[in-house]
Order: structure tokens, then sequence, then C-alpha cells
């Protein structure tokens, strides 16, 4: 079996997603290659015929929802993936009106086509999955939902040496709007002294944080699990996800999550055993949910490991290999 993945690089959790399953499958003796594309291809749809060729050579193309009918290739399946919903009216909230004009105006069409044209549509939730059927309906039939997966033997609890006093809370992520960027702020404000905040991100940040918090960027991905080990639990208070790897990293670390009670998040952190879920933008209910976990005796550990047995019940990379494998049978097949 031969599969292919034409991604345009978008430094983000797509990356994450299609690397992770490649090489997942490539241990099972599978051919899988991820072939990354620039930002041209995202405007430039003649580009896509010099792909044909190569992409003629694989079993299985699968692709983006945004872009995916491009790669359409006669006579081979496409598996198309929805990863989050830019056309959700939550999205839509933190866009710009030229972002607005891009989303409605192109991706809306593309998302419809490239639906119409898969063999299979995979989304990353439940929560992407109703965003979808609820915006673009007439498409139940060949969606279905698969969460991604993380690898845990390399997400996974790590004991620090030396325990540093007070709270120390971690965030990942784009320090964007619907991340919460602001709300990480107003957060952190709020609790003051004995509470750290490290944020690993790719941007600069654009807004002022309290002396509390710290930004660091381009943090190599191998020393996230050494850095969600020295953390007491994972602050993300993120305004809509399609799955959130954060998460579930820090979940596979043993660690508590105070997230936002939205989109997929419910379906990772389950409320007052690995975590809470505080309503979006309740920068009160953060400080105090972050309070009752560091200020509870025993409950960081407790939550901590009811998270990583989930993570490795739920969210095994192992686990996400079997499916797709079961799903690529079935649409090769026909």
């Amino acid at each position: 079996m031969k599969i292919v993945f034409p991604t345009i690089v978008a430094s983000s959790g797509s990356d994450v997603y299609y690397s992770l399953l490649a090489a997942g499958l490539k241990k099972r003796g599978v051919d899988a290659t991820v072939l990354p594309l620039s930002y041209r291809y995202e405007f430039t749809p003649l580009l896509y015929r010099k792909l044909r060729k190569t992409l003629a050579e694989y079993d299985i193309v699968q692709a983006n929802g945004e872009y995916g009918h491009l790669f359409k290739v006669p006579g081979k399946p496409l598996v198309i993936t929805l990863l989050h919903n830019v056309l959700d009216p939550v999205y839509q909230q933190y866009t710009t009106i030229p972002q607005k004009i891009y989303h409605y105006g192109l991706l809306r069409q593309r998302f419809k086509k490239s639906l119409a044209a898969a063999d299979a549509a995979i989304c990353i939730s439940t929560a992407t999955r109703d965003s979808f059927q609820n915006i673009l309906s007439g498409y139940d039939g060949n969606v279905v939902t698969m969460y991604p997966g993380i690898n845990l033997d390399v997400f996974r609890p790590v004991n620090s040496a030396a325990p540093a006093p007070g709270c120390r809370l971690l965030f990942v992520g784009n320090l964007s709007i619907r991340k919460g960027v602001d709300v990480l702020a107003a957060v952190m404000k709020k609790l003051g002294a004995g509470f750290e905040l490290r944020c690993i991100t790719m941007q600069e940040p654009r807004m002022e944080f309290p002396s509390n918090v710290t930004v660091s960027t381009r943090v190599p991905l191998a020393r996230l699990p050494e850095l969600y080990g020295n953390a007491t639990m994972l602050l993300f208070p993120s305004r809509l996800e399609g799955f959130g790897y954060a998460v579930a990293e820090a979940m596979a670390c043993g660690k508590p999550v105070v997230c936002s009670n939205c989109s997929s998040l419910p379906e990772l952190i389950d409320e007052g055993r690995g975590g809470f879920l505080c309503d979006v933008d309740d920068t009160d209910g953060f400080a105090e949910k972050i309070k009752y976990i560091h200020e509870t005796p025993g409950l960081p550990e407790t939550m901590g490991a009811y998270n990583l047995e989930k993570a490795r019940r739920v969210f095994d990379v192992e686990r996400m290999v079997d499916e797709y494998l079961r799903l690529y049978e079935k649409v090769l097949a026909g």
C-alpha cells in the first residue's frame, strides 16, 4: 500500500498530524510519504497539474479539505481530512475582512468540492464534524470521526530532578486571539505572585504580558516533554480547537489541564477528573480552578494520573494507525 499526503506547510497542528500518521504507517510497513508544499499552492491551482504524475504513483491520496479536490487523481481514492472549520461563526469572530473574503469566497467552495470528490472524509473530533455538518450539509455518508494520535514513547511522564516552588503553568501554541492570548495575560495578572506561566510558541508576542509570564520562541520540539514534565499544569484558554494537540500531549505527560469548555476540548478533558473546563473568556473561573488544583494536596498528581490513563487508552498513535489502515482498506476495496 502506497499513500501520499500532499500538504501545504503551515507550522501548525496540521504538520504534526501528517508527520505522526506517516511515521506510524511506516512502522507498519506502509509506504507513506508526506509531500510538503509551499503557500504558493494555496493560490495557484495550475501548480497542481505538475503533481498529478507523481500522485498517480500512489494507491491513495490524502489531503486537507481546504484543497483536497485539487489532488484528485482519476482512478485513485481520495481521502480528505477536516482539521478545523474556519467557516465556523466562532472562528469568524476573530478574522479580518480579507480573511472573511478568502474563507467564504474561496474556501467554502473548496470544502464542498473536496467533500463531493472524496471517497472518505475524516474529522479529527466530534465537534469538528458537527461544525462542518451544520454549515455544509448533505455529506453525512462519507464523513467519519477519528481522533489524532500522540506518540506515547515521546510524550510521557518525566520526573524533574528538583521541582521548583510555586505553581508552574505552561501554554503551548500560537499567541493568537483564537488561542486566547489575551485571556492568558488577564489570568496571570489575577494570579500574581507564586504563579508563573511559560508560553511555548512560534511567534513573538504582540502584546505586553505581566511579569510572571515568560515567552519562549523556537523551542525545539524534542524539549516539549521536558517542559510538560516541569509544569504543574497546562493552561489552555483557546476559543476554538479542531482537536487540541497541546492538551493531549499534556495528558500523555501526566499533567492536569485547565481549558475552555468549547469545541473539541470537552472531548479530551473530563471535568473534575483530568482538570477543569471553564467558560470561554471567564478569567475569574480560570484563576479560581488553577488555584484550586495547586492548593489541594495530591490533586495535581491524581488528575495527571487520570489524564495519562485516558491518553494511553484514547490518543495512542498506534490506535490511530489501526483505524486509518481499516479505512484505507475499505476505500481501496471500493
